[in-house]
């Protein structure tokens, strides 16, 4: 009897030691849905969504409890980029209700051929907005790629239970990172960070930028414009701060023929957006960014969150994620492209 006792409390210690553990892995994507005119659609549960798995419907849960958010804002601060910092400036006040939302956190990095991170991450939204109003062009180049890295490894550091996600203004394409495209590829895969992307064309605000009319003369407060060119720095900290000239001087056809080479060059924002569920859109005008601006404020407050079991078959491998909603032609889902299968542990 007590060799059986002790043999009983030796198993009971073992198991204790090296306790059972489920292999079964979960793969997490957010979804966003709407009609054709973009607006959001609430209110479904998991039986109105169908999930895929390359092709194949698999049973999935669904939330639509909003997950506190992580937002990382991504500017280009190039000279090219000089007049839609102009414009950005003037809308920082839709970044810290529209965009952050409540428990939400936001970052700021910018880029040229530099990266750099002007503002963690904070719930601070004075904090985010001021470090906008302040930012000019400093640099040449145009290193998109490895800021859109720097970006996504701040958000794998955030908490798993906050929803990521990148704002990036920007060119389309990359200017001189010394990281690959192939490698944030991978990375944005592991994050699962959701991107928006607002794009703009240096040619198109060259030919569409007229000289500024002002509306109030030298000696008046700059707060009375109405014109929207005098006021652009009555709410900086340094309102005497000059314009910087434009940084990256070449201009005429030279400049036109070296933005139509950059054509051929992959887009990247398009690229990332359709591999993580986001969207893009080009503004040329302040009314197009604040319209785009709201449009992204709507996606990240009005999602849901599917779940399921990875897939078994052949480790490395890529799997496709599609997702419909039962009985609804009109309703239009966007969601990451897919996953990679992970090996057993």
């Amino acid at each position: 009897m007590r060799i059986a006792v002790v043999a009983l409390l030796t198993a009971v210690l073992i198991a204790q030691e090296k306790p059972l553990r489920t292999t079964t892995r979960l793969v997490v994507a957010p979804v966003s849905v709407t009609d054709r005119q973009g607006r959001p659609i609430e209110s479904l549960n998991a039986s109105d969504l169908v999930v895929y798995d390359n092709d194949v419907a698999v049973p999935a849960q669904v939330e639509d409890v909003l997950q506190p958010l992580s937002l990382a804002v991504v500017i280009q601060a190039t000279g090219s980029a000089q007049s839609s910092l102009d414009k950005l400036r003037k809308e920082t006040s839709l970044l810290g209700p529209l965009l952050i939302g409540d428990r939400g956190e936001a970052a700021v990095i910018a880029f040229a051929r530099e990266v750099r991170v002007l503002q963690e991450f904070t719930g601070n939204v004075e904090k985010v907005e001021s470090a906008i109003r302040e930012l000019d062009a400093f640099g040449d180049g145009g290193s998109l790629v490895d800021a859109i890295a720097t970006s996504m490894r701040m958000l794998e550091r955030r908490p798993a239970s906050r929803r990521r996600a990148i704002l990036l203004i920007s060119e389309t394409h990359d200017r001189g990172s010394a990281e690959s495209l192939e490698a944030l590829v991978k990375m944005a895969e592991r994050v699962n960070a959701t991107l928006y992307a607002l794009t703009f064309s240096p040619l198109k605000s060259k030919l569409a930028n007229r000289a500024p009319v002002h509306c109030d003369y030298p000696e008046r407060p700059c707060r009375r414009c109405t014109c929207g060119n005098c006021a652009k720095h009555c709410d900086r900290a340094d309102p005497e701060k000059p314009v910087p000239s434009n940084i990256e001087s070449s201009g005429g056809l030279l400049s036109i023929f070296v933005e139509l080479k950059r054509k051929t060059q992959p887009d990247v924002p398009r690229a990332l957006a359709a591999l993580s569920g986001g969207a893009t859109w080009e503004f040329l005008r302040k009314s197009g960014l604040e319209a785009a601006l709201q449009r992204i404020g709507e996606d990240l407050h009005h999602h849901y969150t599917v779940t399921f079991p990875m897939a078994r078959t052949q480790p490395g491998s890529f799997h496709k994620i599609r997702v419909e909603v039962r009985g609804r032609r009109n309703a239009v889902t966007r969601t990451r492209s897919g996953y990679y299968e992970l090996a057993d542990e």
